[in-house]
This record gives C-alpha cells, sequence and structure tokens, in this order.
C-alpha cells in the first residue's frame, strides 16, 4: 500500500492519541470500576442503596468515568483502524468494528447506571422496593457490560491477529494480545451463560490477569514509544 506523506503523518498522529487513549482508560476505569463501583455495590440491595444515597457524588463521578471511557472507546477505535490498515485493511476493518460493537454494548450498559442515579436522586427513601429497583439495574448494567467484554475479548483476539503479520511489531506482544482475547471470552462466557462456574471463573481470571495486562498496556506503550517511527508494508 503507498502511503504519501500526508498518510504518514495521519497514522503517526493516530499512533500516538491510541496509545494515551488507552492508558488513560485504564486509569479511569481503575478508578470508576475499580475503586468506586467496588467499594459502593455490595451484595445486600439495602446497604447498596444506602451506598448509594449517601455518596451520591461519588456515583455520579463513576459515570462520568464511564461517559469518558466511552468517548475514548470510539477514539480508539478511529485511530488504531488508521494506523494498523496498512497491515491488512480487511483485518483491521473487521478488527474496529468489533471494537465498535463492544463500545456500543458499552454505551447501552452505561444507561442503566444514569437510571439507577435517577432512581437514588429521585427517591430517597429506603425502602426495599427502591432497593430492589436500584440493584437491577445495577445488574444490567454488569450484565450488559459482560456481554459486551466477550465481544471485545473478539476484538482483542483479532488485533493480536493483525498486528502478529507485521515484523515491526514484537511477536511477545501479538501473543498476549491474543491469550488475552481468548481469556475474555472465555472468562466472561463462563460468567454469561454459566453461573455454576463462578468460582473457577474467578480463580482462572485471577491467573491470567497478568498476561492480559501486560498485553493491553504493553501495546499502549509500545505505540507511545515505538509505534510512530514505523512503517507497515501490507
Amino acid at each position: 500500500m503507498n502511503q504519501t506523506s500526508g498518510d504518514i503523518e495521519l497514522r503517526r498522529a493516530a499512533c500516538l492519541v491510541a496509545g494515551w487513549s488507552l492508558l488513560l482508560m485504564t486509569v479511569i476505569s481503575g478508578v470508576s470500576y475499580g475503586y468506586i463501583h467496588s467499594s459502593l455495590i455490595v451484595e445486600d440491595p439495602l446497604t447498596t442503596l444506602a451506598n448509594l444515597q449517601a455518596s451520591s457524588w461519588l456515583f455520579e463521578l463513576e459515570i462520568v468515568g464511564w461517559v469518558m471511557i466511552f468517548v475514548l472507546d470510539l477514539i480508539v477505535t478511529i485511530a488504531l483502524y488508521v494506523y494498523l490498515k496498512p497491515i491488512h485493511v480487511d483485518l483491521a476493518q473487521i478488527t474496529s468494528a468489533f471494537r465498535l460493537l463492544y463500545t456500543i454494548i458499552l454505551g447501552v450498559a452505561i444507561s442503566s447506571l444514569v437510571e439507577a442515579h435517577h432512581l437514588v436522586i429521585e427517591d430517597a427513601s429506603l425502602s426495599t422496593n427502591s432497593a430492589m429497583d436500584t440493584m437491577a439495574l445495577l445488574s444490567s448494567f454488569e450484565t450488559t457490560w459482560t456481554l459486551g467484554l466477550i465481544v471485545f475479548g473478539i476484538h482483542l483476539l483479532l488485533l493480536g491477529l493483525l498486528v502478529l503479520r507485521a515484523y515491526q511489531i514484537p511477536k511477545l506482544l501479538s501473543y498476549l494480545l491474543i491469550v488475552g482475547g481468548c481469556v475474555y471470552v472465555v472468562v466472561h462466557g463462563l460468567y454469561t451463560f454459566s453461573q455454576s462456574f463462578d468460582s473457577l471463573t474467578t480463580i482462572v481470571e485471577l491467573m491470567l490477569m497478568i498476561p492480559m495486562f501486560v498485553g493491553e498496556i504493553g501495546f499502549a506503550l509500545w505505540l507511545l514509544v515505538r509505534g510512530r517511527g514505523v512503517q507497515f508494508h501490507s
């Protein structure tokens, strides 16, 4: 694929945008889900509702974080396509399509959090009905996002196969992305379709968290450190 100087500069910009966006998403998701969500949402509906009412500003901050992640995911979808399409344009399109589908599903999941927030604000009572309705919306968020993570896993798998075709990218990163994609599909598939395997699924996820994390973050760092100077040839 012949590239003009304008194409090269556009790819370099897309490389930086994708790398920084991926790192920023990691930080925001760590705060929104890893800290806020896990501290406010517990198994008991009444306790969860009490937490949300007492720390409504923190719940609002979580939702803002998720909206930022949604926007950044859209940016990454476009940026990675622009950057990687010289490797194999058809595979780059399919890879981007799966990330876009995941982002759309994430948007649907976020809407459940927004509804839960409205319910918490509008109904200040600590009633069982309010708690159950709120918990149902929060569960809807979890279920929808988990389904989306299966799609995200397919995206990571395809991304790994795509960058595997480029000799300029370390093969280890490609293999880690492929492994991470498979783990996302298997783990979140079990969460979605086999509730009886929850304990086993958690163990598997903890065991494979390192290659998942290293693959995604490693690729983002590679984009920022080395990616700008690389020219791909299909």
